[in-house]
């Protein structure tokens, strides 16, 4: 049954008649599976889904959750917080990245798990450290142990989500945006699907599947085993990074590595409380002075957007069964 299929699909379902395009109701749906049935709840969820797509926001990507959030521009990152207490971009509906785009966020993640797994031993061989500050990284060694566990695992599904990207999209020519193609024809428009039902966003720009090119991972280059072996370690660095810079944990003047969070409007930490803090964010490691590019900065909470009339009783009619 084709309404069977595109609910499954998530998508509004048409007449399958030639020449209609009458597109089915709720209250058809009703009339087939009953008021209360589950085939009506998941086909008023793809509506208002796909008037939403025409809406500037975004939806939360923590699970379970079905709120959105109003955006001012969906062509930028923006840093949105939910209701529920999540936080994310706008775009890329991961963690929110300043000073930075998504694509490069992934390439930045992935420069982390190897400072961590390989890099930071590497590095510190080469220091000439006194007794005290190698007792005191070899006693913090099996936590870090601990913590590289877990990153190995984040690397995992970071890999795996960006090798079905791979697979499945192809790049917006030109955002670089991966998109997935469902049906329908050649015409594509960057963050939006032909017949709606899903929310994303992108630069609403025009262009041919057929002449696109495939997705391409930035900085993903293999599974962990393989992009993790040992690499050359930076440079001893004795840069001194400024008397306004200290580290957020010591309250030092930085010299040497500046560990830099790529999710937090300001945080830095020095080569030797690096490993010490258990901050769960990425840190771009930097040897030299960089001249900090301009923020975008974090527009505030704003009241949830108001729907159209004809929005309204089936936005309420959800967020009541929720």
């Amino acid at each position: 049954m084709q309404l069977e299929n595109d609910l499954r699909e998530k998508r509004p379902s048409f007449c399958s008649a030639p020449g209609c395009k009458h597109q089915i109701t709720d209250m058809e749906v009703q009339q087939l599976f009953g008021r209360n049935s589950k085939e009506l709840n998941d086909y008023d969820e793809v509506l208002l889904k796909k008037e939403l797509a025409k809406l500037p926001v975004v939806g939360c990507p923590k699970p379970g959750c079905k709120n959105f959030v109003e955006i001012a521009n969906p062509n930028i990152p923006i840093k949105c917080t939910c209701d529920c207490g999540a936080t994310f971009c706008s775009m890329c509906r991961k963690n929110y990245h300043y000073r930075t785009s998504c694509q490069e966020a992934v390439g930045l993640e992935t420069d982390w798990m190897r400072w961590n797994l390989t890099g930071r031993a590497a590095y510190r061989s080469q220091l000439d450290l006194d007794q005290k500050k190698l007792q005191d990284f070899e006693n913090e060694g099996k936590r870090v142990a601990a913590r590289n566990e877990e990153l190995k695992q984040r690397y995992q599904e970071l890999f795996q989500d960006e090798q079905w990207k791979e697979q499945n999209c192809h790049g917006c020519p030109h955002c670089s945006r991966p998109i997935q193609k469902l049906d329908g024809c050649d015409s594509m428009v960057c963050g939006s699907d032909y017949h709606g039902g899903n929310v994303q966003n992108g630069c609403g720009q025009r262009f041919q599947w057929s002449t696109s090119k495939p997705y391409k991972s930035q900085g993903i280059q293999g599974p962990v085993e393989e992009n993790f072996k040992a690499v050359k370690p930076l440079p001893v660095s004795k840069v001194h990074h400024g008397e306004w810079l200290t580290c957020d944990n010591c309250n030092q003047n930085i010299v040497g590595l500046r560990f830099m969070c790529v999710h937090c409007a300001s945080y830095n930490l020095c080569e030797d409380c690096e490993y010490k803090v258990d901050h769960k964010h990425v840190f771009k490691v930097l040897g030299e002075q960089e001249r900090e590019k301009e923020l975008i900065p974090p527009i505030p909470n704003h009241p949830p957007p108001k729907l159209p009339s004809s929005l309204s009783s089936l936005f309420a009619k959800l967020t009541t069964k929720t």
